[in-house]
């Protein structure tokens, strides 16, 4: 067979492999939720999900909606690009990031994208570049719900339903009374939150709705008239849990409840009933500050409020729920400077911003605390001199990294020892035995030690006497004799020549 056929052959076969990978790490990413008509707002997004077992570039993708004929582009503004087993990514109108970020901070997986979603019906659609193609694709229609009344259209077991939004995180449904929720995650028990007039700008959409809204939209006309003529009584209570939505595990995680009257003053009597999620759960009593939560196991934990007013009530006056991401804690001491400059780098290995505010390094009795603020950049080092902490040379024995509660997180020696291991074989004769390498304290850096610093090594090394009473010399000595038996053997076997014909003649000048 002729080489150019064979040569043929083997792009049409690599290319086949290449594009249907690529098209089965795709595969896996599902539509998930979608958000087209928030309340008196413009922030249309849609929430993609990675399914799948395989990576997920996102930004690799195109994002088609049936009111354009454009293949629009997905371009990362915060987070990463790619989409991991389990993780989720919010595609947000490009224009409109600020409002939801002033909503939604604590999203993850942030894309933007030129595109809208039309209030009444359209078709969402990934692809990878051919429109005819598609990824995943979703027709909703505002008959499904969330219309105008804060609520997002989600993907719960297989069935689209319209529940308070959760960018970024597992979508949940909590089934109430009611035929809305407020924004903010927060419900009044048995009462209508979205026609009870405790948002007065929905109240107020609803009213204009129902005056205005001609022709097309006589449906949400006429929902926006059942919805007023079935106002319930404003609550006596509102609940709203203040919470970071991204923990890190080991790490408390602080959450606190505003219970506020239908007056909107703050209530401070009663009690306040915390489901976290994780099995645990947490009463306050009179009190309603600000209280800690520490996640072992990384996860999506919803948590679940109940406010009653007194403590004989068996029904809430009003509750409250959000949905928790945590994810794993990955700092990590990962270098440490010489005798030189003695600095202590740490390196935040997670996706996300890490906050160390009062941490502590300790190293031989020697304590440092970070101070408030401390904030560690995904995937970037935090390098501290020397000078601040009052380290020096010698602390990298003993150096370790706790949290502000005192949890070990990471131990430096431990993790040195893992990498250059504490066993070195020995050969004596024609056996060989296993001795304990003496304990030598060695500056790790990427470059590798440099000259000078193996001679100061030794020089110290030599002085250090273990526990026996011993010295290093005769190891040292050891490794000299190596060495110097190795160079004669070299410089010898250089010397050796094999004899050739004519070698044993001389050529003589006439």
């Amino acid at each position: 067979m002729p080489k150019k056929i064979i040569l043929q052959k083997i792009i049409l076969v690599a290319s086949f492999i290449f594009f249907t990978g690529f098209q089965m790490a795709q595969a896996g990413l599902v539509i998930n939720e979608i958000m087209y008509d928030l309340d008196g707002a413009d922030i249309d997004w849609v929430e993609v999900y990675n399914s799948g077992e395989a990576d997920a570039d996102l930004t690799a993708l195109k994002l088609l909606i049936s009111n354009s004929t454009s293949n629009h582009g997905i371009v990362k503004d915060s987070g990463s690009e790619v989409l991991h087993a389990g993780d989720y990514g919010v595609i947000v109108v490009t224009s409109q990031i600020s409002s939801f970020l002033s909503r939604w901070s604590n999203v993850t997986n942030i894309f933007t994208s030129s595109f809208s979603l039309p209030n009444e019906t359209a078709q969402v659609e990934i692809n990878a570049g051919d429109k005819n193609v598609p990824i995943d694709s979703v027709t909703y229609n505002s008959s499904q719900g969330a219309v105008g009344d804060g609520q997002s259209l989600q993907l719960i077991d297989g069935s689209w339903i319209a529940s308070t939004p959760t960018p970024g995180s597992v979508n949940v449904f909590i089934a109430n009374n009611t035929d809305d929720a407020t924004d903010d995650d927060d419900t009044a028990n048995g009462d209508d939150n979205n026609a009870d007039g405790s948002d007065g700008d929905t109240d107020d959409t609803s009213d204009d709705n129902e005056t205005t809204n001609t022709g097309t939209n006589s449906a949400r006309s006429s929902t926006s008239k059942s919805a007023s003529s079935k106002k319930a009584p404003e609550p006596a209570f509102k609940a709203k849990i203040l919470a970071n939505t991204l923990a890190f595990t080991g790490q408390p995680h602080g959450v606190q409840v505003n219970i506020s009257s239908s007056s909107n003053e703050n209530v401070d009597l009663g009690r306040a009933f915390w489901n976290f999620g994780d099995g645990s759960s947490l009463e306050q009593k009179d009190n309603f500050e600000k209280l800690y939560h520490t996640y072992d196991y990384p996860g999506d934990y919803v948590v679940f409020l109940e406010y009653y007013q007194s403590k004989f009530s068996q029904t809430p006056e009003a509750t409250s729920k959000i949905v928790i991401k945590v994810v794993p804690t990955t700092v990590v001491i990962s270098k440490v400077g010489d005798v030189k400059d003695f600095f202590v780098e740490l390196t935040n290995q997670a996706s996300f911003d890490m906050d160390v505010s009062n941490w502590i390094i300790n190293a031989n009795g020697k304590i440092f605390i970070l101070p408030k603020n401390s904030v560690i950049i995904s995937k970037k080092p935090m390098t501290i001199s020397g000078k601040t902490t009052g380290f020096s040379y010698g602390d990298q024995s003993n150096l370790k990294l706790f949290s502000a509660t005192g949890e070990l997180v990471f131990d430096y020696s431990a993790s040195r020892s893992a990498r250059s291991g504490a066993i070195a074989r020995v050969s004596t004769g024609a056996s060989s035995r296993a001795v304990a390498s003496p304990e030598i304290s060695l500056p790790m850096s990427e470059e590798g030690i440099s000259a000078s610093d193996l001679e100061v090594l030794v020089v110290e090394s030599g002085a250090t006497k273990d526990n026996s009473g011993g010295s290093y010399l005769p190891m040292i000595s050891s490794l000299i004799f190596i060495g110097a038996s190795a160079s004669a053997v070299y410089f010898l076997r250089q010397k050796r020549t094999l004899s050739k014909p004519g070698d044993d003649f001389k050529i003589l000048d006439e």
